[in-house]
Formats: C-alpha cells, sequence, structure tokens
C-alpha cells in the first residue's frame, strides 16, 4: 500500500485518538508520522506505525529550527525512505509547517481543519502574535492539494477565511458504533454523563451551574464524569462542596 506522511507538529498527543481514527487500518494507505517533537510520557501508542520527530536525535533547537525554516534534512531521509507519496498534515498550523516540507519533497499537501483551527480568530491575527500559521497563510491556501473539513461548518469558516472552495472537503472522523456494548434502556440509570479532558475549554464550570439548577428545581438526574486534566482540582472542589 502507499505510504502518507502524516504531520503533526507534536505526534501525538493523548487527545487526539481522532487522528488515529483518521488513518484506521483498513485505509488504502500506509501511516507514517511524522513531526517536530514528541508528545512525551502522555503520548499516543503508535504501535508499529513507523514515526520521526526532529528532537529524535536533534534535541529541542532542532523543532524550533526546523518550525522556523521549513528545513530538516533529517526529516526528508525519514519521509523518503519510507516512500512517501503525499503529505497529510492535521490541523492549521501543522500545514503551515509542513508546507516547506512537501514542497521540498515534491509531494501534494492535504491539510484537515479540526475546529478551533478555522474557527479562533487568534490563529488568524497579525504576525508575529500569529506565528508561522499566519506568515505562511497565503502560501498555504495557495499551494495545498486539498482541505480536510471534518463538519460542513468548518468547511464554511474556512470559505469565509479565503480558503478556495474549489478545493475543500468535508470528510467526518466517526466512531465504529460497533465496537462498543449499549444497555438497553430499562438498564441504563438517569444520569448525565460527561467523557473529555477536564480542561477550561469544555465548559465544567457551565455544566455544573446547569445540574445545580436541575438539582434545585427537583431533578434526581445524576451526573457522571469520566476523564482527567488540569482542572481536576475544580472537580473535586465541586465534590466537596456537595455538588455532582
Amino acid at each position: 500500500m502507499p505510504t502518507v506522511l502524516v504531520f503533526r507538529d507534536k505526534i501525538l498527543p493523548r487527545s487526539e485518538t481522532f487522528i488515529l481514527r483518521h488513518h484506521r487500518p483498513e485505509s488504502r494507505w500506509t501511516p507514517a508520522f511524522a513531526g517536530a517533537a514528541r508528545a512525551g510520557e502522555g503520548g499516543l501508542d503508535l504501535g508499529a506505525w513507523p514515526s520521526y520527530a526532529l528532537t529524535d536525535d536533534g534535541g529541542p533547537l532542532a523543532g524550533l529550527r526546523f518550525r522556523w525554516t521549513g528545513r530538516s534534512a533529517g526529516l526528508e531521509r525519514f519521509a523518503r525512505a519510507q516512500n512517501a507519496k503525499i503529505v497529510h498534515a492535521h490541523f492549521g498550523k501543522s500545514g503551515a509547517i509542513a508546507l516547506p516540507l512537501a514542497r521540498r519533497l515534491g509531494l501534494p499537501l492535504i491539510v484537515s481543519f479540526h475546529g478551533g483551527d478555522a474557527t479562533k480568530h487568534r490563529h488568524f491575527q497579525a504576525w508575529p502574535k500569529g506565528g508561522v500559521f499566519i506568515r505562511r497563510l497565503a502560501a498555504l491556501k495557495a499551494e495545498s492539494a486539498t482541505f480536510l473539513a471534518v463538519s460542513a461548518y468548518i468547511g464554511r469558516r474556512l470559505v469565509e477565511r479565503g480558503f478556495p472552495a474549489d478545493r475543500i472537503r468535508t470528510y467526518h472522523i466517526g466512531v465504529d458504533a460497533d465496537a462498543y456494548a449499549f444497555a438497553p434502556m430499562a438498564e441504563r440509570g438517569r444520569d448525565v454523563v460527561f467523557v473529555g479532558r477536564f480542561v477550561e475549554k469544555k465548559g465544567l464550570p457551565d455544566l455544573f451551574a446547569a445540574m445545580r439548577r436541575l438539582w434545585a428545581d427537583g431533578s434526581d438526574l445524576g451526573l457522571t464524569l469520566i476523564g482527567d486534566g488540569p482542572q481536576r482540582s475544580l472537580v473535586e472542589a465541586e465534590i466537596a462542596a456537595g455538588g455532582p
């Protein structure tokens, strides 16, 4: 099977299982993962798939140098050794970082936009605040072969940002529901279930406030939280205060 060089600035944080789902085993492309750095001990297990990060043999400065210049002999050797036929970068910033690499390899570049990289204004603010993404944004729009949007909404936002509509494709990254066992309705409790990272953007304080209003109105709904993260202390404080 042909190889796709999957580029992510940092390969691969634990929260980015959706990238692995994108490159699932039944795909007709074999992934090889590349990035400026690795996510560390909390990173995802890539199994037998080959991977290379500039920091593997060049230290932190190698990753910074590549982000700025777009040049890395080691990364180019890795891509050629894998006989990569295409570069697929996940998130807009990673696309901008990978653009010079795709040029030097003479390979088409696909960039997947997953959400905030298309919607958050701070990513599109003038350089230097916008960093490498804003510096290479015009070239990214002009040179990328395809932009994948995870929803029609994200695709519309990319068009509003000036990305070429004729090169935007909607690509849903779904979950195989057959891999999970579901209890019959009669066996299910009356619970609200939160599954996700305990981080600010997930809106845990809003969830707690909503549940408190429901309980004040006499609701017997329970709340189950599944996850972990930097706001764990907030969750524990809510529990200690008699919340969920």
